[in-house]
């Protein structure tokens, strides 16, 4: 099956799998399915998550609305709608023509230990499809959008509040939780988006980005002051960690916000962060300590986020120190691919295993990690790497005659089964299909290939 038909398939689970009701997206996109059956996580999933709907026996959609879900399929979405690609060599763009970057846009790279400089770019496999041509397509990603900003009441715009310009975890659940992650996908995607004809969202992106950045350089100067193995008492939000997971995706969401917002100076927190990530967690965070193997300071799914967060930094900000790191994390992960393409499951909220591939918080970022590295650095290795991974997920996905799996991505996969398995979190595993952080990134990594478009800042690269 080719990819294109992969993201066909997607698209059509999004519309009719129940996971988005109505299938317009004018109420958006839920959370995820899960699946409860044989589930040794079912209890807890339904004490945390009450707010579900049942799709079919030991079947149920977990209605909470997030943010981050939200966006991450609303580019999907406004990407599938369009022609992304031509014989030509040039992007389709966006509804102004640009916006997330072309392969035009790429022609200069950035290499460890030197500021970026012009070079050629790496030949990209260009499509003539008319890329998925549904006008309907970008109406969910509008519908999606003005669900955000009008109905989930999510974006703090309390005037007083410290968190003001964030926004929350989810709606209805936990709607004033905080948290970097969700929060730096959030300000990317505004602000990505505002390029995609929609400039009304780069205010609110700047807003959201300033707020993240206020609190994430608050949190590395207690580091500075205190020590990085002093916790931060009364933190101000959630996912104040060094993870590149947390932090990581900080740095990204400050690679765009510098782009679009030049009164605020992002660039030392992107610096500083990346000067303390090769040491790993701190002694108390004994979730992300006990979730590393083979004496790595991180787990290898924080190597995989960090191969596209500081692969979009890298691209931003002259820093060798901030390249250092998106290499090293790629050739890493490299290092760790099995030939069939996968990477072993490794992050405390999933089942662990060399035999397992987790879809939530690995195999997904490392797709998008080695696809942006390849760019940055002009790297074939690293190209090779991203086509192995994307023909690998490609070939699992879901093809059961049931509607609300048919075409998905779920959590976990067993190489050794050729089967979804390997056993369930109540966050993560085999039983839970994501509409953001597995389906829509997934997809996402597949038509930004598709088209040679990218998830720069800038379209300098």
């Amino acid at each position: 099956m080719s990819r294109l038909d992969a993201v066909r398939r997607n698209v059509a689970w999004f519309r009719r799998s129940g996971i988005m009701r109505p299938a317009d997206g004018f109420w958006g996109v839920a959370e995820r399915i899960a699946v409860l059956a044989d589930n040794a996580a079912a209890g807890q999933i339904l004490r945390a998550f009450p707010s579900h709907t049942p799709l079919a026996p030991g079947v149920v959609v977990l209605e909470h609305r997030r943010a981050d879900c939200n966006f991450q399929a609303a580019l999907m979405f406004d990407l599938a709608a369009e022609a992304l690609a031509e014989v030509s060599g040039q992007s389709s763009g966006g509804r102004t023509g640009s916006a997330v970057c072309g392969t035009g846009a790429l022609a200069r790279g950035c290499h460890s230990r030197t500021l970026p400089q012009p070079r050629a770019a790496m030949p990209h496999p260009r499509k003539t499809d008319r890329l998925l041509a549904e006008p309907d397509l970008a109406a969910i990603a509008d519908n999606l959008l003005d669900y955000l900003l009008r109905r989930s009441a999510l974006a703090d715009e309390r005037p007083d509040s410290p968190t003001l310009g964030l926004w929350g975890w989810a709606n209805p659940l936990r709607a004033r939780d905080f948290w970097t992650d969700d929060n730096a996908w959030v300000a990317t995607l505004l602000l990505l988006l505002a390029k995609r004809g929609r400039p009304h969202l780069r205010d609110r992106g700047i807003a959201c980005a300033r707020a993240l950045h206020r609190h994430a350089a608050a949190f590395l100067a207690h580091i500075r002051d205190r020590g990085r193995h002093t916790p931060l008492e009364s933190p101000p939000m959630h996912g104040l960690r060094l993870n590149p997971h947390w932090l990581g995706l900080v740095a990204m969401a400050c690679a765009h916000a510098a782009e679009a917002d030049p009164d605020t100076d992002y660039a030392p927190f992107v610096r500083d962060y990346h000067l303390l990530v090769p040491g790993g967690p701190p002694d108390y965070d004994r979730r992300s300590i006990a979730a590393a193997r083979d004496g790595r300071p991180w787990a290898l799914s924080e190597y995989a986020y960090l191969s596209l967060t500081a692969s979009v930094c890298a691209a931003r900000f002259p820093f060798p120190e901030v390249a250092d790191q998106a290499r090293a994390a790629a050739e890493l992960l490299l290092a760790h691919q099995a030939p069939d393409g996968h990477l072993r499951a490794e992050h405390y909220e999933t089942p662990a295993g060399e035999h397992l591939a987790d879809l939530i918080y690995t195999q997904n970022w490392a797709t998008l990690g080695l696809y942006h590295a390849a760019r940055v650095f002009n790297s074939a290795p690293f190209r090779e790497g991203f086509e192995r991974s994307a023909e690998f997920l490609t070939r699992i996905q879901d093809r059961s005659p049931d509607a609300h799996f048919n075409g998905a991505w779920r959590g976990l996969y067993d190489t050794r089964a050729g089967a979804w398995g390997g056993g369930d979190h109540y966050e993560g595993g085999q039983g839970s299909l994501y509409s953001g952080w597995t389906n829509a990134p997934i997809a996402l990594a597949l038509l930004l290939d598709l088209g040679g478009a990218s998830l720069f800042a800038s379209q300098r690269y």
